[in-house]
């Protein structure tokens, strides 16, 4: 079984390699996908990551701080998450927590919590969803051998990218105003492109917009509130957003969205 590890921003990634060579010690049958080492040089990097999320039925989004409104992270969740029952997406909350993040569309996930307790849950539910699961005893046996080694790579990655993850953190609040307006305004031409996003409701949207005038007229709402890009898409739901950029994903590169 595949798991996903969806990252931006330096301390993010640097938790998905983390998490990418300790999964597989402790569930020797899951095979982690990283971006970073399993896309070869000269491949085209966009089209293997939609193949991976629209085939990986399991995901961990290693959100902080600096990425949590991030496109890409949104583009990833909806990907994984879009329209199938059988999907998990799993948001590791690695130094926020649930109640900043509780106008983001990510607020609809559960929430995996960075502690002893937090891993090893996670690390139940991805093993029961494997063919062949681990009996949970001889897991938690394997657990409690390799988690030391966990956290205090965990610890050492919050203390190296402190100074860097703050200083991101004080740039993208100084900057929220023009780069939300910029990026909604992208994404509010792309959504003229699409003539049919009318979806069921279902558990994963805050609102359903059943054409492309009501969707128009809510982000356009949002961008002149001064509310950045993440509210913006819970507005049309996840998955038609990451629809909206793989259908459009071009333009948004030739205008520079934020996503390539």
């Amino acid at each position: 079984m595949k798991v996903f590890l969806s990252w931006s921003k330096p301390r993010s990634q640097k938790v998905a390699a983390l998490l990418n060579a300790w999964i597989p010690c402790v569930i020797q049958s899951v095979e982690t996908w990283f971006s970073p080492q399993n896309i070869e040089d000269g491949e085209l990097w966009f089209n293997s990551i939609q193949s991976q999320v629209s085939e990986i039925i399991n995901g961990i989004i290693c959100l902080t701080r600096e990425n949590k409104d991030q496109p890409w992270i949104l583009f990833e969740a909806g990907g994984l998450a879009r329209g199938l029952e059988k999907n998990r997406v799993y948001v590791l909350m690695i130094d926020l927590t649930g109640d900043e993040i509780i106008l983001s569309p990510l607020s609809a996930f559960n929430h995996t919590k960075p502690t002893e307790d937090g891993i090893r849950k996670l690390m139940h539910v991805i093993n029961g969803r494997t063919l062949k699961p681990v009996n949970p005893v001889v897991l938690d046996q394997v657990f409690d051998k390799f988690w030391p080694d966990f956290e205090e790579k965990f610890k050492k990655i919050l203390e190296d990218t402190e100074a860097e993850s703050s200083s991101t953190i004080t740039k993208l609040s100084e900057n929220n105003d023009s780069e939300s307006n910029q990026s909604v305004a992208l994404l509010r031409e792309a959504i003229k492109g699409i003539r049919n996003l009318e979806k069921a409701v279902n558990k994963f949207q805050s609102k359903s917009a059943t054409t492309n005038e009501e969707v128009l007229t809510a982000i356009n709402r949002k961008m002149h509130t001064g509310k950045d890009v993440s509210q913006a898409i819970t507005e049309i739901s996840l998955f038609d957003y990451y629809d909206l950029v793989v259908k459009n994903k071009e333009n948004l590169s030739e205008k520079g969205l934020g996503l390539f």
